[in-house]
């Protein structure tokens, strides 16, 4: 079975047999790399690293919340279950605020977590696919999938089970799974076939761990459907279109991305100064 090794231009995971980078075309085996233009991803899994850091202070949000409305007692019972009422006041997915006008909960709730298990199992399955999809796709590619598939995700989760609140990275997780799934599928090489299979068995796990918690399944489905369409539309970092369309379309998802933080820290803030 093959295994993975950091190449020593870029340090993006390739495949141990593979004798050129896939990503800079530098030898694998080279000691020396002044020479190498580094690429885009010379830092493979920075922009999922932030991802990650942005989810875990947003649950230390609702941990202070939590402990807030409970009179600072109950930690571990706050870790273990945030209250719907304060993940819905927190920006939670909800057809009839979404139809309300409340946009902005399309996007806040895929950095809102239920618990910390739920939490800590997105952060997992995020470092196994995010890096191999930032360096597949791209930054901005990589960034449009995640916050597109987790919106789109949420989207149809909202359409299905109107009456429901939903929140968590999963709907962007699966749309990370499908596009890097099937960029290794159309490599075809022992290296995409490993890609394909690693994302296969993550999309199993995340499907199970869904059916456990009672899960938004809409939302994932969604999700990996977005991902998959959003492969075919832009194609991997070395695709379709002009790079600096994908790169000002990432910018105006931050941007986006951003807005709805702020109107749901806005809404928040003003439901419990009221």
């Amino acid at each position: 079975m093959s295994s993975l090794k950091p190449c020593p231009a870029c340090r993006a995971l390739i495949d141990s047999t593979e004798r050129l980078c896939p990503y800079c075309g530098a030898a694998a085996d080279r000691k020396s790399v002044r020479e190498v233009h580094l690429s885009a991803s010379d830092n493979p899994g920075m922009v999922t690293g932030w991802l990650i850091g942005i989810c875990i202070l947003f649950f230390v949000l609702e941990m202070v919340a939590t402990l807030g409305a409970l009179g600072g007692k109950g930690l571990w019972a706050a870790l273990m279950n945030v209250p719907g009422g304060l993940l819905f006041e927190m920006g939670a997915r909800s057809t009839p605020r979404i139809l309300a006008g409340e946009w902005w909960r399309l996007i806040v709730p895929i950095f809102l977590h239920g618990n910390f298990l739920h939490l800590l199992f997105n952060s997992m399955a995020l470092i196994q696919a995010g890096p191999l999809a930032e360096q597949a796709y791209g930054r901005p590619r990589f960034i449009l999938i995640f916050i597109l598939s987790g919106a789109l995700g949420f989207l149809l989760g909202a359409w299905t089970s109107p009456t429901n609140i939903s929140i968590g990275a999963s709907g962007s997780l699966f749309g990370l799974i499908g596009a890097a799934g099937l960029y290794g599928h159309r490599r075809g090489d022992a290296f995409g076939k490993m890609i394909r299979g690693s994302m296969i068995q993550w999309g199993l796990y995340a499907l199970l761990f869904g059916l456990l918690i009672r899960a938004d399944n809409a939302a994932h489905l969604g999700g990996l459907v977005s991902g998959i369409a959003l492969s075919f539309l832009m194609g991997d970092r070395n695709g379709r279109g002009d790079e600096r369309l994908w790169t000002a379309l990432a910018w105006v998802a931050v941007v986006v991305t951003l807005a709805a933080i702020g109107l749901g820290v806005a809404a928040y803030l003003g439901s419990a100064s009221g």
